[in-house]
């Protein structure tokens, strides 16, 4: 169901929340997917202890656009009071513990779309997944460096969203390279302000997931996506990665769908022809405000 401007009625969005300390100063973060199909939600965010917190602002996305809509719990036009004179400097946040989120990269040699000049052009994918059960980044950067032998030939800072990377949750980052030769990948990644949270869950299950490689050593992904509210919404994205049988990505696929009004889509994902494919892992990613 679409409202009067043609956006997704109960579609997900972003709801962020930002926290400041008495200096203006930005000491911590928090982002949830909201969705409800009436048209109204309520939300709650919980932070950790923020002996030195003084204000929060909340940000909303939509599940279609980045523009923002800013809404402050100061009083429009003021300023933060400021600190009594001798006030020592607050102290920087303490994080949680954490465990550094785990990167793994691959690129590889595709037909070149026709739309573009004559290749060779090289595919490349990042995934990304945080292995905490608690915690998750405020920040993230991934810094993707590929190289013909030692010569570099494409260079990207990535900036995914953090409410992707919530605990336990993964990305992936895919791209294209200008045309010419590209041998190996590298990646670093950047983190900060980790915070406690908990996965949004909008799908609570992937089933009937089933992997075969056919005559042609093409790769065929099927799954069935279960949201955890039971709404559907368009924007959604399932990414098949292939790996080898040394553990290296060797290929990935996006199929992007609109999921199904009932809560529950079947999908199917093919690859081109992959003779040394050993097996391949799904992973999804609901339509939030930026991706």
């Amino acid at each position: 169901m679409f409202d009067q401007n043609g956006n997704a009625l109960g579609a997900p969005f972003v709801v962020s929340a930002v926290y400041f300390n008495a200096a203006g100063e930005i000491i911590g973060g928090d982002q949830r997917q909201v969705s409800c199909g009436c048209g109204v939600s309520d939300f709650e965010f919980q932070t950790g202890p923020m002996s030195d917190f003084a204000n929060a602002e909340l940000f909303f996305g939509g599940p279609a656009s980045e523009s923002a809509i800013r809404i402050s719990q100061r009083p429009a036009g003021t300023q933060p009071t400021p600190p009594p004179a001798g006030t020592p400097e607050p102290s920087a946040p303490t994080e949680p513990p954490y465990v550094e989120l785990q990167v793994s990269s691959g690129v590889w040699e595709m037909p070149p779309p026709e739309s573009l000049s004559p290749g060779p052009y090289f595919r490349y994918a990042v995934v990304v997944e945080n292995p905490n059960d608690t915690v998750m980044p405020g920040q993230a950067v991934v810094h993707i460096n590929i190289f013909d032998g030692d010569s570099l030939v494409h260079s990207e800072d990535a900036t995914p969203l953090a409410s992707k990377l919530e605990p336990g949750e993964a990305i992936v980052l895919m791209g294209l390279t200008s045309p010419g030769r590209a041998t190996r990948i590298e990646t670093d990644i950047e983190t900060s302000l980790w915070t406690t949270g908990e996965s949004s869950n909008f799908f609570s299950d992937i089933g009937n997931v089933h992997v075969s490689q056919q005559a042609d050593e093409s790769v065929v992904v099927s799954a069935t996506l279960r949201s955890s509210n039971g709404l559907g919404g368009p924007g959604m994205r399932a990414m098949a990665v292939y790996f080898d049988a040394a553990n290296e990505i060797i290929g990935a696929d996006e199929l992007v769908f609109t999921h199904c009004g009932c809560g529950v889509t079947d999908i199917e994902i093919r690859s081109m022809p992959m003779p040394n494919f050993d097996r391949a892992k799904l992973f999804w990613s609901w339509p939030l405000a930026g991706q």
